[in-house]
């Protein structure tokens, strides 16, 4: 995992390499009919395979195995390790938790076929899908057979690998990606007039942490909801243009009309580096943005659904680093983030300011057009600045090291038509104010029970 959970979702879903399945009678049985299958869906997307896809047969010790197999190929040990510590440290993921395996375990559950892209094979799980029932098996393998149709036509490695260093992004093509398959597949069993087995409640993925839920699940669901759209505007065809014309962000994802009717681009930051701020040997973890949907994600592990809504929603752009101490484990967060106006700003400034407040258990204390929280008197401390349509936000440095990194953070430019500095901020006054003098000992609040447990 190099880009937070986002990456691993990439990695196994779209790069999984097939190891060929010994012949039988039962895939052949398969092979046939997964190439009648070929014809029916070309038929209700009026595109015809370029050639037919190799199919083949699994069970779940095969692909249990083969998952682990391909996680240790595709990201070492320290890549998970490193990405880990910045979700935890976002507050996303609880300490100590075995992220490997939670996503082993999802995967293994929940995976009923995979189209492999770079040896252009399908396989379908024995008992997940192939030998599940009737509609499980046409949906899982027409799901696919759209994979493999996407990639004959627009390189599905290319399209997904092409962005870098931008985890948003790359989930809205992945919604792009997995929400025509999806639609393709419901299509193909409703045509049939088939009905679906009913899902166990106890799944793995019911018990994942919610940000490996959300990450799994909104490429299905909300991809569904946006190509709906493609659909309704323009027909199976519209899919052409949808890949050839991507959406550049999650924000497009979850407000189609920002896509379809006045096109909301993304503004791109681009950040100082911040290494040399730091004295002793700092390593960065991270550097990548989080986007409307997962911004929305984190909110909610800490404020309501409605909070999350509202904090999220008005995003325009965002870029942060993440850097660690190596001695003593000790991390920073620093984001810089652009919102559509001024009000939207300053109330996911407010609103964060809260999010790092319930994090530590302390008091946010105001400043100027900054909240600050001290985790450690100064020598621990979170500011949220904002500034017109700007906010940003450092977590977990001591007063001086602050001092050193904001005015490199004011040197973030936005790239739009032409390069802009932050320089509205270097016009605000700042000064951290004083901890409080005594800080009394809490205990730790208790969430709300409608909050999720992650």
């Amino acid at each position: 995992m190099k880009r937070l959970a986002a990456y691993i979702l990439i990695v196994i879903f779209t790069t999984i390499s097939v190891v060929p399945a010994q012949e039988s009678a039962e895939q052949e049985e398969l092979a046939k009919k997964v190439k009648e299958m070929q014809k029916e869906v070309s038929k209700i997307c009026g595109k015809d395979f370029k050639k037919d896809v190799p199919v083949g047969v699994k069970d779940t010790e095969e692909l249990k195995k083969f998952i682990l197999e391909e996680m240790e190929k595709k990201s070492s040990d320290e890549e998970i390790i490193k990405s880990q510590k910045v979700i935890e440290k976002f507050g996303l993921l609880q300490k100590g938790t075995d992220l490997k395996k939670i996503f082993v375990d999802v995967c293994t559950e929940q995976v009923a076929g995979l189209y492999d892209p770079e040896k252009k094979e399908l396989f379908l799980m024995k008992g997940k899908g192939f030998g599940a029932g009737a509609a499980e098996d046409d949906m899982a393998a027409a799901h696919e057979l759209t994979h493999a149709l996407q990639d004959q036509y627009f390189d599905l490695l290319s399209f997904i690998r092409s962005v870098r260093n931008d985890d948003d992004e790359s989930l809205a093509r992945e919604a792009l990606v997995e929400g025509e398959a999806t639609l393709l597949g419901f299509r193909y069993v409703l045509l049939k007039g088939e009905r679906f087995t009913r899902e166990r409640a106890d799944s793995a993925l019911n018990k994942a942490p919610a940000i490996v839920r959300e990450l799994l699940i909104f490429p299905y669901v909300r991809g569904a909801l946006f190509c709906q759209q493609i659909l309704r505007r323009s027909g199976w065809k519209g899919f052409d243009s949808a890949f050839e014309n991507p959406p550049l962000s999650t924000e497009q994802i979850l407000h189609p009309e920002k896509y379809f009717e006045t096109t909301d681009y993304p503004t791109a930051l681009k950040m100082p580096e911040l290494l040399k701020q730091f004295e002793g040997d700092w390593q960065l973890l991270d550097t990548n943005s989080l986007g409307e949907f997962v911004i929305s994600v984190l909110v909610s592990q800490f404020l309501t659904a409605g909070d999350a809504k509202k904090a999220s929603e008005g995003w325009d752009g965002d870029k942060y680093q993440a850097l660690e101490e190596k001695k003593t484990g000790k991390i920073v967060i620093a984001w810089v983030s652009t919102w559509d106006t001024k009000e939207d700003a300053q109330e996911f400034a407010k609103l964060y300011a809260s999010v790092l407040a319930k994090k530590y258990n302390k008091k946010s204390e105001a400043a100027h057009n900054a909240s600050f929280i001290f985790i450690s008197g100064d020598s621990e401390l979170a500011c949220v600045e904002s500034c017109g349509t700007e906010v940003i936000v450092v977590d977990s440095v001591s007063k001086a090291q602050l001092e050193k990194i904001r005015p490199e953070l004011l040197k973030t430019v936005k790239v739009i038509s032409n390069e802009q500095k932050l320089d509205e901020f270097a016009k605000q006054p700042f000064s951290v104010p004083a901890p409080p003098a005594e800080e009394s000992k809490k205990e730790p609040q208790k969430k709300p029970e409608h909050e999720r447990e992650f």
